[in-house]
């Protein structure tokens, strides 16, 4: 991300914040609200308005507390609203759909997951990843009458481009993985199985000059156990 595109918009804040990081707050006062805003109003262009609005609310939701996670909701829905012809759209409601999960409001998630998979239509050069995150709460809230429209929604994804990054390819591979278990084709289920665990226990992306990029940094205990179950039938 390049810098705030504006000539002279250093807001002028006690937090003393370079230039840059007008949009990467990780706290959300009113004063911070109030400088925000006020750059956001200067900037220049649609795009730059949205990808600020959305740059900005993952710096607080990865803070993780209830009320910076509200915050957040508050600055995508001002995206949604304000810019809801633009390419940052999809991203917008991944987003969402993130904080909804991690304030527990998952009826509210999966509506911004399809969302997001409705705006990626929109703009078809840009792919989000919604699709696996959609899978991956789907089968946490053992949602089967999900799973058709999940599987649907995998076989559009691989039909034009399958996982690039170890990650995307763990989380591809769980959720088939799930999904067979649930038809009961257990040799799919250790095909998938096995391709997350190794996915899983990657320590290089395939891509020459970002070895480091797209890693799996986080596993669910219960899921990776359940994983080594099936390879070992």
């Amino acid at each position: 991300m390049s810098a705030d595109p504006l000539e002279g918009s250093t807001p002028s804040s006690p937090h003393n914040l370079p230039k840059a990081d007008w949009f990467r707050r990780s706290t959300w006062t009113a004063q911070d609200e109030a400088e925000f805003q006020a750059s956001l109003g200067r900037s220049r262009s649609i795009f730059h308005k949205a990808q600020y609005l959305r740059i900005q609310a993952a710096h607080l939701a990865a803070v993780g507390t209830e009320p910076l996670i509200e915050a957040a909701l508050r600055l995508l829905d001002q995206l949604i609203s304000q810019f809801p012809h633009d390419s940052q759209l999809a991203l917008a409601f991944q987003q969402r759909a993130s904080c909804l999960v991690d304030l527990g409001r998952h009826a509210q998630a999966l509506a911004a997951y399809e969302a997001a998979l409705a705006a990626e239509r929109a703009f078809p050069n840009l792919r989000t990843g919604a699709v696996l995150d959609y899978g991956e709460l789907a089968i946490a809230l053992h949602r089967t009458d999900l799973y058709p429209r999940i599987e649907w929604l995998l076989n559009e994804m691989t039909s034009t481009s399958g996982p690039q990054f170890p990650v995307g390819d763990y989380q591809y591979s769980v959720v088939r993985a799930f999904l067979a278990a649930e038809r009961k084709d257990w040799a799919a289920v250790r095909t998938h199985a096995a391709r997350a665990l190794a996915a899983a226990s990657k320590t290089e992306s395939p891509f020459r000059y970002h070895r480091k990029l797209g890693l799996v940094s986080f596993v669910d205990p219960k899921v990776v156990e359940q994983l080594q179950k099936w390879c070992a039938v």
